[in-house]
Formats: C-alpha cells, structure tokens, sequence
C-alpha cells in the first residue's frame, strides 16, 4: 500500500493555500496529514497540483494528471503511480479524521474498486482505499471532460465504511476554520 496526500487544490473559496493553516492540534493540516498517513506504514506521497509546492517538507511530490482537473486528477496520478499497489488517499483538508477511522477503511476493505469513507452511506472519495481496477473509469472521465468524482463512483464497486460526520468535516472557506 502507498499513502497519499490530496494537497494540490488551489484553495479558491479559502483565499490561501489550505495544506499550511494550522492544524487544531499543532503545526500545518499537511503536516499533521502527512503524519497520520505515516502512522499507518505506507510510504507518503504529496499529490500537489504541480508537483513541486512543498519541497521543503521533504515528501515525494506527484503532479496531477492535467491542470486543475480538482481531486479526479490527483487520484488518478496516484493511480498511475502505484501500479497494482493499493493507494490510501486522504484530502489535506479533513483535519478530525482519525487514525482509528483510517484503519477502519483499510480492515473494512474488500476485494472493491475503492473503500470509502461514507457519511450515512454517501461515498466520500478523498478518504478512501482505491485499487487499480478503478483507475480505467477515472481515465475516462478524464477524457470525456466530467472530472465530478461522485459521477465516476457510479460506475465502480464500491465498499463504504460510515464514519462519523465530525471526521469527515472539511475545511473550504474561512468561515469554516
């Protein structure tokens, strides 16, 4: 498995780069991400838009598959990065989101195309487990132009795993902070 981190959004509604507020609990939402995909063993990956925002920070990054495509972009780059790896994704932006809940995904999965996390069984797709198997669905929607995740969701197995609505809150525009 291979970890990876949605953290190349351009932040719009927020005003600034979302991944470097701070995180509630000390130092930058990237930063605590990062952590937290650490703590579950697979090596960290930053899906970063460009593939060069965060050099400092040391972390491999991987450039979305075009420009502003949003998160069907970036999952796809991790796709195409691990190969027949599974690909652990997790957005920048989620800052209650547990490891215990992470680990809840990665023991509920099945032999699915993706396990996500899930609001009273509403798919959320950047916290989730993907395989390769979902990875052609996703290329077409690259192609066809229809880049809205929830409209790929419908054309692939799924298993969801509800998590409480808290940890699946995410941080869009100040207001929110």
């Amino acid at each position: 498995m291979r970890c990876y981190l949605l953290c190349g959004g351009l932040s719009r509604r927020m005003g600034h780069d979302k991944a470097l507020l701070p995180h509630p609990s000390g130092g930058t939402l990237l930063e605590k991400q990062a952590g937290l995909l650490e703590s579950l063993g697979g090596p960290v990956f930053l899906l970063s838009g460009n593939g060069s925002r965060y050099p400092a920070l040391g972390y491999p990054e991987i450039p979305d598959v075009q420009k502003e495509a949003g998160p069907l972009g970036g999952i796809l780059a991790a796709l195409r990065d691990a190969g027949d790896e599974e690909a652990l994704i997790l957005a920048v932006d989620l800052p209650f989101l547990s490891e215990d809940s992470l680990r809840l995904i990665l023991d509920g999965k099945a032999r699915a195309d993706a396990t996500l996390a899930s609001i009273d069984g509403e798919a959320q797709p950047v916290a989730g487990l993907w395989r390769a198997s979902a990875r052609p669905a996703l290329e077409e929607a690259l192609r066809s132009g229809n880049w809205k995740l929830h409209d790929v969701l419908c054309k692939l197995e799924l298993c969801l795993v509800d998590l409480p609505e808290k940890e699946l809150e995410n941080w869009n525009e100040p207001g929110d902070l």
